[in-house]
């Protein structure tokens, strides 16, 4: 494995960003939704965020996970990314490369 450099300035510290082998297409992580799932579970499982039973008539904060819930956000996540993406490269497609090269 390595890498192919282009031209850079030398006296300026070289940083490769180890993030980007672990970012998918979609900008997050691989793992986020089963973090989000993990945490939610633990988070109920051991009844970590306390709150005061007097007032709300419970003592922790309950998390309940529902597969269909995540498999839906996360289906309306990737819907809304691929949606966000089609004005810009509409509009992107309409342009005439060398017109946009000349007002640079």
């Amino acid at each position: 494995m390595g890498f192919r450099l282009g031209s850079y300035d030398r006296s300026r510290p070289l940083t490769i960003d180890p993030i980007v082998r672990f970012s998918s297409f979609l900008g997050g992580a691989e793992d986020d939704s089963a973090a989000g799932i993990a945490l939610a579970t633990v988070l109920d499982r051991y009844r970590l965020i306390r709150i005061p039973a007097d007032v709300y008539q419970l003592s922790h904060l309950p998390f309940t996970v529902v597969p269909r819930d995540a498999v839906l956000v996360v289906l309306a996540a990737l819907l809304i990314c691929f949606v966000a993406t089609i004005y810009p490269s509409r509009q992107a497609a309409r342009l005439d490369p060398a017109e946009a090269l000349r007002h640079e």
